[in-house]
């Protein structure tokens, strides 16, 4: 469904689809808030819902139900307020972009327990406070991009390790 001129919403009715893999439609003319009954999808692998897209709202704690996620891309489409601390529970994450939006807020402590992660895009927001110390946990990351935020404090010992 990427990559097409599609408007309207993301269907809350796709959170019925237990068996659903991948589900991308970044690249369209989406708005509106990103239903947390995707939430229910739990055997969802693949999440692509960023780039020109222009959603209004956050990220739904809900998302955090699907630890079965590798990919999570949510760059570039309008998302506002905190990152959810449930998404923490993605253990299986690898990739998480999130960059241009308009996060605000702290980075959660709780995004230093995605032992799998290799890359984390967190750009172009206006998060503030410091890297959590979390991070420190965070072996597998070869991609950490924090540029353009209000962050704040020295930079943690363990970054570039």
């Amino acid at each position: 469904l990427g990559g097409n001129y599609f408007s309207g919403e993301i269907p809350k009715e796709y959170g019925v689809w237990k068996k659903l893999q991948y589900l991308a439609v970044s690249g369209n003319e989406l708005s509106g808030t990103i239903p947390k009954e995707l939430g229910n999808v739990t055997s969802l692998r693949e999440l692509y819902i960023g780039y020109y897209n222009a959603y209004t709202g956050g990220i739904p704690p809900e998302i955090g139900n699907l630890t079965n996620l590798v990919r999570f891309d949510g760059a570039n489409c309008g998302i506002s307020g905190e990152i959810p601390a449930e998404l923490g529970n993605l253990k299986n994450l690898d990739t998480l972009f999130l960059q241009v939006n308009t996060l605000s807020g702290t980075i959660p402590t709780e995004l230093g327990q995605l032992k799998l992660l290799k890359s984390l895009d967190l750009s172009n927001n206006v998060l503030s406070g410091e890297i959590p110390d979390s991070f420190a946990g965070l072996s597998n990351l070869t991609l950490l991009n924090l540029f353009r935020n209000k962050l704040h404090g020295a930079i943690p010992e363990f970054v570039g390790e």
